[in-house]
């Protein structure tokens, strides 16, 4: 072979493997950058209410194009308002809570950031089970707790939340639980939810799937898997650090914590 031509090949060939492995290098840091977003769809185990400066103008109404607030709505309803919140553990997230007292329920309107205000409707039924019913769509991919039922009516207006909240209800025969404090029933709500969460190790490769595809992403079974390692994980260290240093508005869990499968 002409040594020139020897070189020429070896050079070839030692682009190919530089560029190949450049790729393959490129895509597994993709793939890692993929699971820690994953891994951070499991919201907190615990949130706390902090009462807002400006409680007496929630939708800051300011901004020229900011959509309709729902709270004049849910006051004519009969709700009594339980105060404007902020949830730093979610954010700043701002809420304005709400109290109805006959049934007994919650209710919550969410100022999100990009879809704008969101209308919940919450029941606690005697044997434990929650009821809730929502503006919000069904987008977040992770399962219901076996105690709690969420209905979604996308963009509904509270008129139209509150007559299927009632419907529900009847068709339960309840005796619905007075919550108490709006702050404090709300915050335990939330705290029962995660525990039952983060107890069975944060979210299933399902969960993680469709919350994936809920962003548009595909990505490959390593890619889930390793971001369920990761969530099993943080999960698992959560559990342990509140369990070590309760708070008494942050009950210890009530379940085990999970511990992280090998892999």
């Amino acid at each position: 072979m002409d040594p020139q031509l020897g070189v020429v090949a070896y050079v070839l060939t030692l682009v190919a493997v530089v560029v190949g492995g450049s790729w393959l290098v490129r895509r597994y840091m993709r793939s890692v950058r993929q699971s820690i977003l994953l891994s951070q769809a499991l919201p907190p185990l615990r949130i706390h209410l902090q009462a807002d400066p400006s409680e007496s103008d929630p939708s800051e109404p300011d901004a020229t194009d900011a959509p309709p607030d729902p709270s004049k709505a849910l006051e004519a309803l009969g709700f009594s308002s339980a105060g404007v919140w902020r949830v730093p553990e979610l954010g700043g997230l701002r809420i304005h809570g709400f109290i109805l007292d006959d049934p007994c329920l919650l209710a919550t309107v969410m100022f999100h950031p990009v879809v704008g205000p969101l209308v919940d409707l919450l029941a606690l039924g005697p044997d434990g089970e929650v009821i809730t019913v929502s503006s919000s769509t069904e987008g977040t991919g992770l399962d219901a707790p076996p105690f709690k039922t969420s209905v979604h009516r996308p963009g509904a207006e509270p008129a139209e939340l509150l007559t299927t909240m009632q419907a529900e209800l009847a068709q339960r025969g309840w005796e619905v639980v007075e919550p108490g404090a709006f702050s404090i029933a709300y915050a335990r709500l939330w705290a029962r939810e995660m525990d039952w969460r983060y107890a069975r190790g944060g979210a299933t490769l399902e969960e993680l799937r469709l919350v994936a595809e809920a962003r548009g992403v595909s990505p490959d079974p390593h890619t889930l898997e390793r971001a369920q390692r990761i969530m099993q994980a943080q999960a698992s260290q959560a559990l342990d650090d509140l369990t070590a240093t309760p708070t008494p508005h942050d009950p210890a869990p009530t379940l085990p914590p999970p511990r992280p499968t090998p892999g």
